[in-house]
Protein backbone atom coordinates (compact mmCIF):
# COMPACT_ATOMS: atom_id res chain seq x y z
CA UNK A 1 0.00 0.00 0.00
CA UNK A 2 1.18 3.38 -1.14
CA UNK A 3 1.30 6.51 2.59
CA UNK A 4 -0.64 9.14 1.61
CA UNK A 5 1.55 12.17 2.53
CA UNK A 6 0.32 14.83 5.24
CA UNK A 7 -1.47 18.06 3.87
CA UNK A 8 1.18 21.30 4.13
CA UNK A 9 0.24 24.58 5.88
CA UNK A 10 -2.78 26.14 4.29
CA UNK A 11 -1.92 29.99 3.08
CA UNK A 12 -3.57 32.93 4.49
CA UNK A 13 -6.78 34.48 2.64
CA UNK A 14 -5.17 37.69 1.11
CA UNK A 15 -7.00 40.79 2.78
CA UNK A 16 -10.30 42.26 1.00
CA UNK A 17 -10.03 45.35 -1.01
CA UNK A 18 -12.57 47.72 -1.25
CA UNK A 19 -14.73 48.17 -4.07
CA UNK A 20 -14.73 51.29 -6.37
CA UNK A 21 -17.50 53.50 -6.85
CA UNK A 22 -17.97 55.47 -9.49
CA UNK A 23 -19.90 58.56 -9.08
CA UNK A 24 -20.94 58.49 -5.80
CA UNK A 25 -23.82 57.13 -4.30
CA UNK A 26 -26.09 54.81 -6.16
CA UNK A 27 -25.02 51.61 -8.68
CA UNK A 28 -22.21 51.31 -9.89
CA UNK A 29 -20.39 48.36 -11.26
CA UNK A 30 -16.80 47.40 -10.17
CA UNK A 31 -14.70 46.41 -13.32
CA UNK A 32 -12.28 43.95 -12.16
CA UNK A 33 -9.07 43.43 -13.25
CA UNK A 34 -9.44 40.46 -15.60
CA UNK A 35 -12.01 42.47 -17.36
CA UNK A 36 -9.73 45.20 -17.73
CA UNK A 37 -6.97 43.32 -19.11
CA UNK A 38 -8.86 42.18 -21.79
CA UNK A 39 -10.13 45.61 -22.66
CA UNK A 40 -13.01 46.29 -21.83
CA UNK A 41 -14.04 49.53 -20.27
CA UNK A 42 -16.81 50.30 -17.34
CA UNK A 43 -19.38 51.35 -20.22
CA UNK A 44 -19.00 47.85 -21.56
CA UNK A 45 -19.40 46.27 -18.59
CA UNK A 46 -22.27 48.23 -17.08
CA UNK A 47 -23.94 47.55 -20.61
CA UNK A 48 -23.60 43.72 -19.80
CA UNK A 49 -25.51 44.68 -16.56
CA UNK A 50 -28.13 46.45 -17.86
CA UNK A 51 -28.73 43.86 -20.48
CA UNK A 52 -28.66 41.47 -16.99
CA UNK A 53 -31.04 43.77 -15.61
CA UNK A 54 -33.46 43.67 -18.67
CA UNK A 55 -34.20 40.50 -18.61
CA UNK A 56 -34.55 40.38 -15.38
CA UNK A 57 -37.66 42.15 -15.82
CA UNK A 58 -38.53 40.47 -18.65
CA UNK A 59 -38.35 37.03 -16.33
CA UNK A 60 -40.63 38.86 -14.11
CA UNK A 61 -43.50 39.59 -16.61
CA UNK A 62 -43.87 35.92 -17.58
CA UNK A 63 -43.98 35.63 -13.61
CA UNK A 64 -48.10 35.87 -13.51
CA UNK A 65 -47.55 32.26 -15.51
CA UNK A 66 -45.04 31.01 -12.97
CA UNK A 67 -47.20 32.32 -9.64
CA UNK A 68 -50.76 30.54 -11.38
CA UNK A 69 -48.91 27.07 -12.00
CA UNK A 70 -47.05 27.35 -8.08
CA UNK A 71 -50.58 27.87 -7.21
CA UNK A 72 -52.00 25.24 -9.25
CA UNK A 73 -48.90 22.57 -7.99
CA UNK A 74 -50.23 23.43 -4.80
CA UNK A 75 -53.70 22.88 -5.05
CA UNK A 76 -52.84 19.78 -6.70
CA UNK A 77 -50.82 18.36 -4.07
CA UNK A 78 -53.45 19.54 -1.66
CA UNK A 79 -55.85 17.50 -3.14
CA UNK A 80 -53.78 14.67 -3.51
CA UNK A 81 -53.83 14.97 0.41
CA UNK A 82 -56.88 15.00 1.18
CA UNK A 83 -57.51 12.18 -1.31
CA UNK A 84 -55.02 10.27 0.85
CA UNK A 85 -56.87 11.58 4.43
CA UNK A 86 -60.51 9.96 2.75
CA UNK A 87 -58.35 6.92 1.78
CA UNK A 88 -57.02 6.64 5.47
CA UNK A 89 -60.56 7.14 6.83
CA UNK A 90 -62.25 4.90 4.85
CA UNK A 91 -58.96 1.70 6.04
CA UNK A 92 -59.57 2.81 9.32
CA UNK A 93 -63.47 2.94 9.82
CA UNK A 94 -63.34 6.78 10.87
CA UNK A 95 -65.95 8.99 9.76
CA UNK A 96 -65.18 10.23 6.11
CA UNK A 97 -67.97 13.03 5.87
CA UNK A 98 -65.82 15.87 6.73
CA UNK A 99 -62.51 14.73 4.73
CA UNK A 100 -65.40 14.81 1.89
CA UNK A 101 -67.05 17.98 2.38
CA UNK A 102 -62.90 19.74 2.77
CA UNK A 103 -62.58 17.43 -0.38
CA UNK A 104 -65.18 18.89 -2.19
CA UNK A 105 -64.82 22.78 -1.11
CA UNK A 106 -61.34 22.10 -1.88
CA UNK A 107 -62.24 21.66 -5.19
CA UNK A 108 -64.00 24.19 -6.09
CA UNK A 109 -61.14 26.67 -5.76
CA UNK A 110 -59.43 25.23 -8.47
CA UNK A 111 -56.64 27.49 -9.85
CA UNK A 112 -55.69 27.05 -13.78
CA UNK A 113 -52.42 26.11 -14.25
CA UNK A 114 -50.55 27.84 -17.43
CA UNK A 115 -48.60 24.85 -18.11
CA UNK A 116 -49.99 22.47 -20.59
CA UNK A 117 -48.23 19.39 -18.70
CA UNK A 118 -49.39 20.71 -15.28
CA UNK A 119 -53.14 21.49 -16.83
CA UNK A 120 -53.09 17.83 -17.86
CA UNK A 121 -52.06 16.47 -14.16
CA UNK A 122 -54.72 18.89 -12.72
CA UNK A 123 -57.62 17.14 -14.85
CA UNK A 124 -56.27 13.94 -13.96
CA UNK A 125 -56.25 14.70 -9.79
CA UNK A 126 -59.65 16.74 -10.76
CA UNK A 127 -61.28 13.35 -12.01
CA UNK A 128 -60.03 11.16 -9.51
CA UNK A 129 -61.74 13.64 -6.40
CA UNK A 130 -64.85 13.56 -8.68
CA UNK A 131 -64.88 9.95 -8.91
CA UNK A 132 -63.59 9.53 -5.08
CA UNK A 133 -66.90 12.31 -4.59
CA UNK A 134 -69.34 9.93 -6.70
CA UNK A 135 -68.89 6.77 -5.32
CA UNK A 136 -68.97 8.00 -1.35
CA UNK A 137 -71.58 10.52 -1.70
Amino acid sequence: MVPIPPIGPLARPAPARPVRRAGGAGFAVDVPAADAARGMAGAEVAAAATIGLEGLLAAQEGGAEAARDRAARAHGEASLALLESLRAALLTGAETEPVREQLAAHAARMTPAADPRLQAAQRAIALRVAVELARRG
